[in-house]
């Protein structure tokens, strides 16, 4: 059994006692109402192995009526009989037989004599050194190891019965007693998974989010209070404000020689990456480390991992590439206007990690610290060569948290993210299995997005390939609608040898006593629906109509109903805990209401106040279920808002904030019917556009008539060659006049491989947007040209779509287009606004259509520009015009 180690098995299992026959003799710390022994724990014990001890003293209090004393220090005389919490030396002589050396990591220990009771663990702290002020609290009492607590918590559960089912007074359960005995017995445990904290992010010791309101159930389930902290995100975030100008050498090398891009970095500031071979970077990053500790002294894992943007902007130089190896899978990466097919970082990051790693155990050869490293993006699969240190974890960012079976889209070898997992565990003993959840069925939303036996079948498999920590990111602490799935993984956390089903078992029987049997199906019908949705309707916004029916809401009610009427009569604690369940249910259907009606306001363009008005009283709704019963749902993080549109939930007074892709797709649908007139191609004149100008760039220099906003742009043998946006510095038709605009221009990918592994790639290169922009506006503040006015998307997404947005709000997008940038291949594009109907066509033909009611035009959108992600040459590029009679509305 996995974690634990059995010295005399006394015990069948934790909360079973055997007896030892006749003459066997039996502890009694608490009987027909009074107490029989009192809690001793250690003098100048840290603050939460006294909280724990005074937590045991009000669960014996609650259970039997009587509250035990709670000493701290040896009194003098030591009592007859005692609970002893913590280790002192007088243990030793009260149980000569025990060994009190814990050996490994939050060991706990719990035995009994028949005389005495002891509850302790591996502790390690700094006397001096308790109180740490993190981002958003602080905190006293903080330690490198918890073990005793961690005991207490468990003692409470597994010998008094005590369950949490969720945060506050209704989740807990407990079983009154006359009499608390115990046999002797003795039971030892330390828990493989020793990064646990992480599982509910937002409610850790040291909060770093406002959204976490579980803290108290995280610390009592055994999570809180873990032994390795292991950050979940990105290691040099802050670097380029901190360094870039200082030490530009410490940022990845360009494939145009700058330093993380230059003066702007690539692909941005939070995103850049660093020269890991560099000697500066490593040492900067060691100092880094000095301060961390200083600020707290109970982290022992520092991380290392690169910034995110994955596939962008890493380092080119021969030192770096060194560390590559030949024969990786083959990853797309990207660099300001290039674009190659190139093996995975993995060797790369390991090695980078190694390196530190072996830095700091010289700078601390006495301490048990490590380093950090995320298997992400273009690392997730195992190294071919580098082989992690022991002190090195790998934060593995496997998204099987919902099924192990899917696939790693990034890669090119077939692969799921649970074979890339194993192939982590096939070289490094210290894996953090940390998944990204999204939004598959509303998980975000307070749905009920549930799947026990799936996410319980990714969780075994985790556990078996080294698993020594989970961090999810995230779980939203939403209990009335996921609460089953967050008990299940904590209990499982803290002991994955448990068989989960009984887990479950126990879970509906102790919270629902006679109405179990009904909120056990309940929850099936939850989780079959959720299944059913994401199986046959993939995307976050699909298939709830044809789902969450109905009939499903009939069902679900009708279950809650009969588990309610079995409820009554009996304790009250039941009849409440199922209308906890019903708040759940009810906020299922405000949100189905709630979608359908930001739906009917989308499709009105936001403008019609009946429409929006009808959303902000159903959100009204929504804000006083989740405040009516506490723990049950947690406004905060449900409120309108940019996350909150991802499910569709949209609120007139927040639509600002929302992404603009997220509007889209919740339009679309209404685009759809009305795609705009599918008109085949014709010539410009013949169509009555007037040709207002052109450009051959058969010359030398880039000219006056194209300004630079974003990239890198020239004019060579007769082509535009470059990427980024670029706009027309005159404005057509050139008086500020109403008119309409069409471009044409032909183009053809100018992609150049790197040269890196000593070797081009031969590969396809990867290529992505030749886009372009009518009705633009470059304000000399703020020239956002792009979302400014209508912005045609060729090849958009790594070449995988084709969009056309207003303003940067999408009006119409293909995600599955026939038509796609052909690399090698010229393309003539043609753009145009016909009176609000909006076309784009590849070579002659309709590549994407959608119409616009109240067109743009005049009030200085007037300019044109081009924009291409990777490098692209330009030949001919031709602007026509149609003046509209008088400014006509188009209404």
């Amino acid at each position: 059994m996995t974690g634990k180690v059995f010295k005399v098995v006394l015990m069948m299992m934790p909360g079973l006692i055997m007896q030892h026959g006749a003459g066997a003799v039996e502890l009694a710390i608490a009987e027909q109402g009074g107490s029989l022994a009192p809690v001793i724990v250690f003098s100048n014990a840290p603050p939460f192995t006294r909280q724990a001890a005074g937590e045991l003293a009000q669960y014996i209090e609650k259970i039997t009526g009587s509250k035990p004393d709670v000493i701290e220090g040896l009194p003098d005389p030591a009592p007859k009989h005692a609970i002893w919490v913590g280790f002192q030396p007088k243990l030793k002589e009260l149980f000569p037989n025990i060994d009190f050396d814990f050996k490994h990591p939050e060991e706990i220990l719990i035995a009994c004599d028949g005389k005495n009771l002891v509850i302790a663990g591996r502790d390690r702290w700094d006397p001096g050194r308790l109180v740490v002020k993190g981002p958003r609290n602080t905190v006293n009492g903080i330690q490198q190891e918890y073990g005793t607590a961690n005991a207490v918590y468990t003692f409470l559960q597994d010998y008094l019965d005590v369950r949490w089912l969720w945060p506050g007074e209704l989740g807990e359960d407990i079983i009154k007693k006359d009499k608390i005995a115990f046999a002797p017995f003795e039971y030892c445990y330390h828990p493989e998974i020793r990064a646990r904290a992480g599982l509910f992010a937002f409610s850790v010791l040291i909060r770093h989010s406002a959204y976490g309101h579980s803290e108290n159930w995280v610390r009592l389930q055994r999570l809180q209070l873990d032994s390795l902290y292991v950050h979940p995100g990105h290691a040099f975030k802050t670097w380029w404000e901190r360094f870039h100008e200082t030490h530009p050498e410490y940022f990845a090398l360009q494939p145009d020689g700058t330093r993380g891009g230059g003066g702007k970095p690539y692909p941005s500031a939070e995103a850049v990456k660093m020269c890991e071979s560099n000697p500066g970077v490593w040492t900067q990053w060691l100092a880094d480390v000095d301060v961390q500790i200083n600020e707290n002294p109970g982290l022992t894992c520092f991380n290392a991992s690169p910034n995110d943007g994955y596939t962008s902007g890493h380092c080119v130089c021969t030192n770096c590439r060194a560390w590559d190896q030949p024969g990786a899978d083959l990853r797309p990466f990207m660099w300001q206007g290039l674009a190659q097919n190139y093996v995975a970082m993995s060797d790369r990051d390991v090695t980078f990690a190694n390196t530190l790693a072996r830095m700091l155990k010289e700078r601390y050869p006495d301490r048990d610290y490590r380093v950090s490293m995320n298997a992400y993006g273009n690392s997730r699969p195992a190294p071919l060569k580098a082989i992690p240190d022991d002190n090195v974890v790998i934060s593995d960012v496997a998204n099987m948290f919902w099924d192990v079976n899917t696939p790693d889209k990034d890669g090119q070898n077939g692969k799921t993210y649970a074979q890339e997992y194993a192939g982590w565990g096939k070289v490094t003993k210290n894996q953090v299995w940390r998944p990204n959840t999204g939004n598959p069925a509303g998980w975000q939303n307070a749905l009920p997005d549930i799947p026990i036996e799936r996410v319980m079948e990714s969780f075994s498999f985790a556990v078996s390939n080294h698993c020594i920590g989970i961090i999810v990111d995230s779980i939203w602490e939403q209990w009335a609608t996921q609460g089953p799935l967050y008990y299940a993984l904590a209990q499982m956390a803290w002991d994955p040898s448990k068989n989960w089903r009984a887990v479950m078992e126990d879970y509906y029987q102790r919270g629902f006593g006679p109405a179990a049997g009904e909120i056990k199906e309940y929850w099936k019908l939850m989780e079959e629906a959720r299944n059913r949705k994401v199986d046959n309707y993939p995307g976050e916004a699909n298939g709830y109509e044809e789902v969450y029916n109905h009939e499903f809401f009939a069902k679900a009610c009708q279950l809650l109903d009969r588990a309610g009427k079995k409820a009554e009569g009996k304790p009250d604690k039941y009849k409440k805990r199922v209308e906890f369940a019903r708040a759940g249910l009810d906020h299922m259907k405000l949100l189905s209401e709630l979608r359908r009606l930001s739906m009917q306001m989308l499709q009105k363009g936001g403008e019609d106040a009946g429409a929006a008005d009808l959303v902000r009283a159903k959100w009204d709704e929504v804000k006083r279920n989740c405040e009516k019963i506490p723990h049950a749902l947690y406004w905060p993080t449900i409120r309108p808002g940019e996350r909150m549109a991802r499910g569709g939930l949209f609120h007139p007074d927040t639509m600002k904030s929302v992404k603009s892709k997220q509007v889209a797709q919740w339009k679309q649908p209404a685009a759809a019917d009305a795609p705009g007139k599918a008109a085949g191609l014709e010539p410009a004149e013949k169509a009555g556009w007037e040709l207002a100008f052109s450009d051959d760039f058969k010359r030398k220099e880039l000219g006056n008539n194209w300004q630079i906003l974003e990239g890198n742009w020239k004019v060579e043998d007769g082509a535009l060659r470059g990427s980024g946006t670029l706009v027309s510095t005159l404005g057509f038709p050139g008086d500020n006049s109403p008119a309409f605009q069409r471009m044409e221009f032909e183009v053809v990918s100018d992609v150049r491989p790197e040269e890196m592994l000593g070797q081009k790639s031969a590969e396809p290169l990867p290529v992505s947007d030749f886009s372009s922009i009518l009705h633009g506006k470059v304000d000399a503040d703020k020239p956002d040209l792009l979302g400014s006015g209508y912005f045609f998307q060729f090849g958009w997404k790594m070449n995988k779509r084709n969009r056309i947005s207003r303003s940067g709000q999408p009006l119409i997008a293909d995600d599955n287009p026939s038509t796609l940038i052909v690399p090698g291949k010229t393309h003539k594009i043609v753009v145009e606004n016909d009176g609000g109907e909006l076309r784009m066509f590849v070579n002659g033909e309709l590549a994407i259509a959608g119409r616009d009611a109240q067109s743009i035009h005049g009030d200085d959108h007037d300019r044109v520009g081009l924009y291409f992600f990777t490098a692209a040459k330009v030949f001919n590029v031709k602007v026509y015009t149609r003046r509209l009679s008088g400014g006509l509305d188009l209404e």
